[in-house]
């Protein structure tokens, strides 16, 4: 089980829209929620948790699965203990999920948990580990072979805390925990996985027992946990981080707030190489009296980030986004004021695969009680309600940076095998507004020749729309506007653009889609396809390779290299499953076909 990524190497979709899907929804109970974690779902809808405190006081967590406006789909609630917390949601490879949290008798004796459910939420099992007297779990991530956590040790108990760093195979068994402290503690705020296998994570930590203020520590460690380098970032007062990320060349993006006097808070946006030098370390004032806090960070196009946080006073706050470039200059700035005289907070933010943004975090608007919220923007950060556009200033401040080295232990732990509850939870979707564009999308299915090369097209877009425009770069049919055209035909193997256009009553979107159309016929009348759809419908359903010799071996493989398939010297075709006899998900796939007179590699795509 691990979790499933959106990247490709041999496939390029950009999607240029001109009215995209927004909405603004709330779901809850008649308690109060909040979502603390939301991950795009291979369908394009959204996986959340919600946390919910009921009258008596107990946390329960409930697994919230939306489509792509943001409707719930199905929810499962989940209580452990009477204190049950849900950090982060993944979605794994096999369609399922993994809820990382914190459960316990009360929020000072608890211990960390994973929960794997199927697609539909129902639990496949659930391990709990002790890495201290008292665990608040923070965050997990994917990593090449499992997961990796981080979590607070020996949280909110009087004592010195501790960052503690747990790796887990894909079965969520512990391979390797440690744990990372200074001489007066530290608070993991967040992590990020690098390219080599080693983790960067930010935490909340004084530089010296002379210190009287805590400041942003950033440590980079290899991938068995060794500190490579740690730096202080400090101002006069509390310098305070929320969120990191980083890149493919693994620079690492942090962002969190300083205190200043006669401003309070400001929130701040720093960029490091993977040596831990800086490439950007600016503030950001709004003027507000309470000041602004920034809470989440994703990457964004050419070093830029989108930045998720909060500003106002202390109990009028509204949530704001904020896209800056490289330099740390802004780009464009949202304020979206949900609620009067409350309290409203981000938590967790995504992109789509519309280049829009999604997040959650709690509202608490004057008509019912705090709901956790859900809110879909376009790429500029606009949605169809609510929104106001808004600047900040930044100012002349800046870090001083230090190096500081780690007290490192090894943390012994012992996974102990637990059971959950599943309990009843009435949520309620409230829709505040919505934008329903559509979404394009479509299928594409091949006819085998090595004197042409034709395709079929299927729509598969989303929200219902009324006309599509097709356009075919090099083929013999340029434009088509049907709704699912066929026999679109290439005199020659190469890369092509096909862009679809798809309009309903509320506007128009594009999107345009590169790929390898085709390899090279070999000399011999092997033909091997690049696309199968194993949808049971009685066409290309399996990936058949034609004219194969008698001796021959084919091995199929994911895009991180672990093996699916493999068949030799039979006329078995692969039909999309798994060893197991589970359905993979759609996407590429890599084969390796060897002959005796050729060994053949390339890509397969795998399209319901």
């Amino acid at each position: 089980m691990r979790y499933r990524t959106w990247s490709f190497i041999l496939a390029v979709v950009v999607s240029v829209t001109n009215a995209q899907n927004t909405f603004v929804k709330t779901i809850g109970s008649v308690d109060s929620d909040y979502g603390t974690s939301c991950k795009l779902t291979a369908d394009k809808g959204t996986i959340l948790t919600i946390s919910s405190a009921d009258a008596s006081g107990r946390i329960q967590f409930s697994l919230v699965k939306t489509d792509h406006n943001g409707s719930p789909v199905w929810d499962k609630t989940f209580q452990i203990s009477d204190y049950t917390y849900a950090g982060t949601v993944l979605e794994t490879t096999d369609g399922g999920y993994l809820v990382f949290g914190s459960t316990g008798a009360s929020w000072n004796s608890c211990s960390l948990f994973l929960l794997a459910t199927d697609a539909f939420g129902n639990q496949e099992w659930l391990k709990t580990f002790s890495a201290s007297q008292n665990d608040k779990a923070v965050s997990i991530i994917p990593a090449t072979d499992g997961f990796i956590s981080c979590s607070i040790g020996d949280y909110n108990l009087g004592t010195y805390p501790r960052t503690i760093i747990t790796w887990y195979d894909e079965h969520g068994e512990v391979m390797l925990a440690r744990s990372y402290g200074t001489p007066v503690g530290t608070e993991v705020r967040g992590i990020t996985c690098l390219a080599d296998g080693g983790v960067a994570f930010a935490s909340f930590s004084k530089f010296d027992m002379t210190d009287f203020f805590p400041h942003t520590l950033i440590t980079n460690a290899d991938k068995n946990g060794i500190v490579r380098w740690t730096k202080f970032f400090k101002t006069f007062y509390d310098d305070e981080p929320f969120g990191i990320a980083s890149d493919q060349s693994d620079n690492i993006y942090i962002t969190g707030r300083s205190y200043f006097v006669g401003k309070e808070w400001d929130g701040f946006f720093l960029k490091l190489d993977k040596q831990g030098t800086v490439l950007n370390n600016t503030f950001y004032n709004a003027g507000t009296s309470n000041g602004e806090i920034f809470r989440c960070i994703i990457t964004g196009e050419n070093g830029g980030a989108v930045i998720a946080g909060d500003l106002g006073t202390f109990d009028e706050r509204d949530i704001t986004l904020l896209q800056v470039n490289a330099n740390g200059g802004q780009v464009w700035a949202k304020r979206y004021p949900f609620s009067v005289n409350y309290t409203n907070y981000p938590y967790e933010i995504y992109r789509d695969h519309t280049n829009g943004i999604v997040f959650t975090g709690d509202v608490r608007p004057p008509a019912w009680y705090r709901d956790a919220i859900l809110v879909k923007t376009d790429q500029n950060g606009d949605i169809s309600c609510y929104d106001q556009d808004m600047s900040y200033t930044t100012g002349p401040e800046q870090f001083v940076i230090t190096d500081q080295l780690h007290d490192t232990m090894l943390v012994q732990t012992v996974p102990v095998v637990a059971s959950s509850v599943l309990t009843s939870w009435n949520i309620t979707p409230k829709l505040i507004c919505e934008h329903p564009a559509p979404i394009p999308d479509f299928a594409v299915s091949i006819h085998d020749g090595c004197d042409h090369f034709c395709l079929d097209f299927t729509d598969k877009s989303l929200n219902q729309p009324t006309s599509w425009l097709w356009e075919f770069e090099g083929a013999d049919t340029l434009v088509s506007t049907q709704q699912n055209p066929v026999n679109i035909c290439f005199d020659e193997r190469g890369s092509y653009t096909i862009k679809l256009t798809a309009t309903n009553s509320v506007g128009f979107s594009i999107t345009t889609y590169s790929d390898v159309a085709g390899t090279d016929c070999p000399e011999s009348p092997l033909l091997i396809p690049n696309i199968f759809s194993p949808n049971n419908d009685g066409l290309n359903d399996e990936f058949a390779i034609k004219n194969l010799p008698a001796v021959y071996t084919l091995t199929i493989y994911t895009r991180w290299g672990n093996e699916v398939f493999a068949v030799s010297n039979s006329r078995k075709y692969w039909n999309g499953k798994d060893g197991g006899n589970k359905e993979v998900s759609d996407g590429i796939y890599y084969y390796v076909l060897s002959t005796p007179e050729n060994s053949y590699k390339g890509f397969i795509r795998v399209s319901r």
